[in-house]
Protein backbone atom coordinates (compact mmCIF):
# COMPACT_ATOMS: atom_id res chain seq x y z
CA UNK A 1 0.00 0.00 0.00
CA UNK A 2 3.03 2.41 0.87
CA UNK A 3 4.87 1.50 -2.57
CA UNK A 4 1.20 2.33 -4.29
CA UNK A 5 0.48 5.88 -2.00
CA UNK A 6 4.00 6.60 -3.30
CA UNK A 7 3.68 6.16 -6.68
CA UNK A 8 0.77 8.27 -6.96
CA UNK A 9 2.12 11.07 -4.98
CA UNK A 10 5.23 10.99 -7.26
CA UNK A 11 3.06 10.46 -10.88
CA UNK A 12 1.03 13.42 -9.36
CA UNK A 13 4.09 15.89 -8.69
CA UNK A 14 5.30 14.91 -11.95
CA UNK A 15 2.09 15.53 -13.59
CA UNK A 16 2.14 18.73 -11.77
CA UNK A 17 5.23 20.35 -12.20
CA UNK A 18 6.99 18.91 -15.17
CA UNK A 19 4.40 18.01 -18.10
CA UNK A 20 1.55 20.95 -17.06
CA UNK A 21 4.16 23.82 -18.08
CA UNK A 22 4.58 21.49 -21.34
CA UNK A 23 1.25 21.37 -22.40
CA UNK A 24 0.72 24.73 -21.49
CA UNK A 25 2.96 25.98 -24.12
CA UNK A 26 1.03 24.34 -26.88
CA UNK A 27 -1.39 26.15 -28.41
CA UNK A 28 -4.09 25.40 -25.92
CA UNK A 29 -3.06 27.08 -23.22
CA UNK A 30 -6.28 25.74 -20.69
CA UNK A 31 -4.49 22.04 -21.16
CA UNK A 32 -1.92 23.19 -18.80
CA UNK A 33 -4.54 23.73 -15.71
CA UNK A 34 -6.32 21.08 -16.49
CA UNK A 35 -3.23 18.87 -15.99
CA UNK A 36 -2.33 20.69 -12.67
CA UNK A 37 -5.60 19.83 -11.42
CA UNK A 38 -5.24 16.06 -12.65
CA UNK A 39 -2.14 16.52 -10.85
CA UNK A 40 -3.17 17.38 -7.75
CA UNK A 41 -6.21 15.02 -7.53
CA UNK A 42 -3.69 12.44 -8.24
CA UNK A 43 -1.91 13.11 -4.97
CA UNK A 44 -4.63 13.85 -3.15
CA UNK A 45 -5.76 10.51 -4.31
CA UNK A 46 -2.58 8.80 -3.26
CA UNK A 47 -2.61 10.50 0.32
CA UNK A 48 -6.09 8.60 0.76
CA UNK A 49 -4.67 5.24 -0.01
CA UNK A 50 -2.77 4.39 3.08
CA UNK A 51 -5.47 5.28 5.59
CA UNK A 52 -8.53 3.31 3.71
CA UNK A 53 -5.99 -0.16 3.39
CA UNK A 54 -5.39 0.38 7.13
CA UNK A 55 -8.95 0.48 7.52
CA UNK A 56 -10.06 -2.25 5.68
CA UNK A 57 -7.67 -4.24 7.20
CA UNK A 58 -8.40 -3.57 10.62
CA UNK A 59 -12.24 -3.77 10.65
CA UNK A 60 -13.61 -6.97 11.27
CA UNK A 61 -16.41 -6.99 13.82
CA UNK A 62 -19.90 -5.94 11.61
CA UNK A 63 -20.01 -2.75 13.80
CA UNK A 64 -17.01 -1.85 11.45
CA UNK A 65 -18.44 -3.25 8.13
CA UNK A 66 -20.02 0.00 6.55
CA UNK A 67 -16.45 1.70 7.22
CA UNK A 68 -14.81 -1.16 5.55
CA UNK A 69 -17.02 -0.77 2.61
CA UNK A 70 -16.00 2.61 2.02
CA UNK A 71 -11.89 1.55 2.37
CA UNK A 72 -12.78 -0.96 -0.32
CA UNK A 73 -14.93 1.66 -2.12
CA UNK A 74 -12.35 4.14 -2.04
CA UNK A 75 -9.42 1.99 -2.70
CA UNK A 76 -11.05 0.66 -5.80
CA UNK A 77 -11.27 3.91 -7.05
CA UNK A 78 -7.92 4.69 -6.63
CA UNK A 79 -6.78 1.58 -8.16
CA UNK A 80 -9.45 2.24 -11.24
CA UNK A 81 -8.27 5.69 -12.01
CA UNK A 82 -4.93 4.90 -11.58
CA UNK A 83 -4.88 2.17 -14.52
CA UNK A 84 -7.01 4.41 -16.28
CA UNK A 85 -3.30 6.91 -16.79
CA UNK A 86 -2.56 3.47 -18.35
CA UNK A 87 -4.98 2.85 -20.82
CA UNK A 88 -4.68 6.81 -21.80
CA UNK A 89 -1.37 6.55 -22.31
CA UNK A 90 -1.06 3.41 -23.60
CA UNK A 91 -3.32 2.29 -26.00
CA UNK A 92 -5.93 5.07 -26.32
CA UNK A 93 -2.94 7.36 -26.41
CA UNK A 94 -3.50 10.43 -29.16
CA UNK A 95 0.06 11.29 -29.74
CA UNK A 96 3.28 9.63 -30.05
CA UNK A 97 5.11 8.50 -26.28
CA UNK A 98 8.60 9.79 -25.22
CA UNK A 99 10.83 7.84 -23.59
CA UNK A 100 10.01 8.41 -20.33
CA UNK A 101 6.11 6.96 -21.00
CA UNK A 102 7.64 4.39 -22.62
CA UNK A 103 8.68 2.85 -19.22
CA UNK A 104 6.04 4.50 -17.32
CA UNK A 105 3.26 2.96 -18.26
CA UNK A 106 3.82 -0.55 -17.80
CA UNK A 107 5.30 -0.20 -14.35
CA UNK A 108 2.20 1.59 -13.84
CA UNK A 109 0.31 -1.80 -15.06
CA UNK A 110 2.24 -3.75 -13.13
CA UNK A 111 1.36 -1.72 -9.31
CA UNK A 112 -1.93 -1.28 -10.38
CA UNK A 113 -2.18 -5.50 -10.60
CA UNK A 114 -0.50 -6.09 -8.24
CA UNK A 115 -2.65 -3.81 -5.90
CA UNK A 116 -5.92 -4.82 -6.94
CA UNK A 117 -4.98 -8.30 -6.51
CA UNK A 118 -3.80 -7.75 -2.77
CA UNK A 119 -6.89 -6.04 -2.50
CA UNK A 120 -9.01 -9.07 -4.31
CA UNK A 121 -7.31 -11.12 -1.62
CA UNK A 122 -7.88 -9.69 1.14
CA UNK A 123 -11.20 -9.07 0.14
CA UNK A 124 -12.17 -12.69 -0.19
CA UNK A 125 -9.96 -13.60 3.00
CA UNK A 126 -11.02 -11.22 5.44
Amino acid sequence: WYCFSAWGLMCGLAVTFERAPVYGATSIPQSRRLCELYGLQWIGMSFTVIPAAQEFIESSSSQQQKSSNLALLVLAINIGCTFAFSIAAGPLRLVNANDNEMKLVPINSFLCAWTAATLIDLAFNK
